[in-house]
């Protein structure tokens, strides 16, 4: 926001309208308000403060300075996400444009800069051009570009065309001047060679009307060899002048023909390189071809050949020419596709040893082809520049890799240094070695959770806190050994009790083997399998010990348990005899009880009365003798017959009292009939019988 606007918009009533926008709570109000504010600064302030979301989003809306918005989205972020990606889209959306604006200013310049070269002294840079142009198109699918560059760029590829027309026609010359050379070599007279001289002198009117640049171009001087080749056997067909007809015993001539014909070998020589020459051309191997050509040249250039041996070697050389173009033209395909290659490297993400592996592999490609002809300077700095901007993301990430491993190679110095630090401080004549070596277990889990610190650095590192670690590994494996050893003592010792003559004493001393070999599992721990294999030992060997406690205290319980049952045995006898004896008392009261029911309904009235009074009388002498209650009607008869009872104690010549079965047998001879003596009867009864009892127990 600009610091004038500002004043004013604090210094006006502007202040209090979007004092109010901020605090409205009231939507629609709110939405009247804001249509009538046109600042872009309040603007921005509501779009900050204000309470209602739809008020903050509408005058956001309305913002299109660049300085606001970007102030907007730096308040918003993690405020108002809505606010926040509108503001956000806005300001890259512009940034696009600019930067579409400024790249379509740069190829315009570009573009320019390539129609600056002069067209007839060098070749337009149709490489450079396909860079641009594929920019350009990719710069049109994503937003419009100005007039002035699509103008720009339809003149350059207008220029390139007429280029590559330039290059077809060349290329059309030279493949009609080998075929003119064919036929004039065929040729069977000066007639015939002067119908084919027009054809070559067209074709020099042609090459004379070419731009300069396509003189040094390989597909121009293999035409101008085709052109000399084509002239010189035009010239040998010509029929010679008169004038200077040579007189026939002229010297000269007769001592020069012998140099034009060598011997015999060495043309020989020069037909195997000829005939090699045309296999290697035939086969496409340009470096074995030119190897042959330069033989041939160095024959040729030592003495003159035959004509005929000078046709066939122009002939092949010219033919090892269009094989070279044809190379060049294959080199160069072969080139852009691996600038292509390079250039889908910067398309999408990869991994970094990916994307290093894919560059060191173009590189490699674009060296074998270097082996046998070297690109041009402007391929070069094309493939190495994309190349470079490929392996830009390699760079970083092995510098991030580099100062990643630098730190972990400083942590893992520490972690050496606190390692001999604590290894020098541990007196192994007092050490507990199960706490060292749980210490030291902890030494190399930190060593492997931290990250690689390098080949080099880790090698040194490792090498020096694997020094550390043996020291303490053999210190642990002694004090490992000797408490195998013994352990192993505390086993012979405890298999030795199984034969001692005390037992009590051997299950003593086994408890006691024990407790020392608890002691010795917390200061010195073995390995998991050794130690079980050890306990498992010494564990048979002190339970062969209690075994024999177990089975002397088992046959005790077996003695136990057979008196308890013998002694069971006999209860359950005596039980079952006065279970016997009551019931026989029992079934002989109750026949005494049927006999006295059957006297009684012989009896006559009389007999019953009189009965009645002795048997009421029987009654209280067995109730009173087996100490039970009597009925509460004969309570009063119960104090007399006890007064009577006294008396006659202690009358002279009386004896005891009767005995109650006497009693009971002298109340069933009586008749009776009457049911309440019977249930007085019963309870006697049942006393007699739990009375009868007391002699067995």
């Amino acid at each position: 926001m600009r610091q004038d606007e500002l004043a004013v918009l604090l210094a006006t009533d502007l202040r209090e309208q979007v004092d109010a926008l901020c605090a409205a709570t009231d939507a629609a109000r709110a939405t009247a308000r804001l249509a009538r504010l046109e600042s872009e600064a309040a603007l921005a302030e509501v779009a900050q403060r204000a309470r209602i979301s739809e008020i903050r989003f509408a005058a956001a809306q309305r913002i299109s300075d660049p300085d606001l918005l970007a102030r907007i989205v730096e308040v918003t972020r993690r405020r108002d996400n809505r606010v926040y990606r509108h503001c956000s889209d806005l300001l890259r959306a512009r940034c696009r444009t600019l930067g579409h604006a400024m790249r379509a200013a740069e190829l315009a310049a570009a573009f320019r800069r390539i129609l600056a070269t002069k067209s007839d002294l060098e070749a337009f840079p149709a490489d450079s051009f396909e860079e641009l142009d594929s920019e350009l198109n990719s710069l049109l699918r994503e937003s419009s570009v100005p007039q002035e560059c699509l103008d720009l760029a339809a003149a350059v590829r207008e220029r390139v065309q007429r280029d590559a027309q330039a290059m077809r026609d060349l290329g059309a010359d030279a493949a009609e001047a080998e075929a003119l050379c064919v036929r004039i070599e065929s040729a069977a007279g000066p007639a015939d060679a002067e119908a084919l001289r027009g054809n070559v002198e067209a074709i020099v009117e042609r090459s004379s009307q070419r731009v300069a640049w396509l003189a040094g171009h390989p597909t121009a001087a293999a035409l101008a060899h085709s052109m000399e080749r084509a002239t010189a056997a035009l010239d040998a067909l010509a029929p010679e002048p008169k004038a200077v007809e040579p007189a026939p015993a002229a010297p000269a001539p007769r001592e020069a023909r012998p140099l034009r014909t060598p011997p015999a070998g060495e043309r020989d020589a020069v037909r195997d390189l000829l005939e090699r020459l045309a296999l290697q051309v035939q086969a496409g191997q340009p470096a074995e071809a030119e190897d042959t050509e330069r033989q041939l040249v160095e024959k040729a250039g030592a003495g003159p050949l035959p004509e005929s041996l000078m046709r066939r070697l122009r002939r092949e050389r010219a033919q090892l020419g269009r094989m070279r173009d044809w190379a060049r033209w294959g080199d160069d395909q072969a080139r852009g596709q691996l600038i292509r290659a390079a250039e889908e490297l910067l398309q999408g993400e990869r991994e970094p040893e990916k994307l290093a592996t894919a560059v060191t592999g173009l590189r490699e490609q674009w060296k074998q082809l270097d082996a046998s002809r070297h690109a041009t300077r402007k391929q070069w700095e094309r493939f190495d520049a994309v190349l470079t901007r490929a392996f830009r993301p390699v760079l970083e990430y092995r510098a991030e890799r580099a100062g990643q491993e630098k730190a972990a190679a400083a942590a893992k110095a520490i972690l050496c240094d606190q390692c001999e630090a604590w290894s020098a401080g541990i007196d192994w004549e007092k050490a507990e070695i199960r706490s060292i070596a749980g210490r030291r277990h902890d030494f190399g889990n930190q060593w492997r959770a931290l990250p690689f610190a390098g080949f080099r650095a880790e090698r040194q590192l490792r090498k020096r806190f694997d020094k550390v670690l043996k020291a303490v590994d053999a210190h642990i494996g002694m004090a490992r050994q000797a408490e195998f050893g013994r352990r192993e003592a505390l086993i012979r010792e405890a298999e030795a009790l199984r034969d001692a003559p005390q037992l009590g004493i051997a299950i003593k001393s086994a408890t006691a083997l024990q407790a020392r070999w608890k002691d010795s599992a917390r200061n010195v721990g073995l390995a998991r399998q050794e130690e079980q294999a050890l306990w498992q030992r010494f564990h048979a060997a002190c339970n062969a010990v209690f075994a024999q406690r177990d089975e002397k205290r088992n046959a005790r319980e077996t003695e136990r348990t057979a008196r308890e049952a013998e002694r069971s045995r006999q209860l359950n006898e005596r039980k079952a005899r006065d279970e016997r004896r009551l019931d026989a008392a029992r079934n002989r009261f109750e026949q005494r009880a049927r006999d006295s029911v059957l006297a009684a309904a012989q009896a006559s009235a009389v007999t019953l009365d009189k009965g009645r009074i002795e048997r009421e009388a029987l009654l209280l002498d067995l109730e009173l003798a087996l100490d039970l209650p009597s009925s509460p009607s004969a309570s009063g008869a119960r104090r007399a017959r006890q007064l009577l009872k006294l008396q006659e104690r202690f009358r002279p010549g009386k004896t005891g009292s009767a005995d109650p079965e006497m009693l009971l047998q002298r109340w069933y001879a009586a008749a009776r009939s009457d049911p309440e003596h019977d249930s007085r009867m019963s309870s006697i009864v049942e006393a007699l019988v739990k009375a009868s009892r007391q002699p067995a127990q």
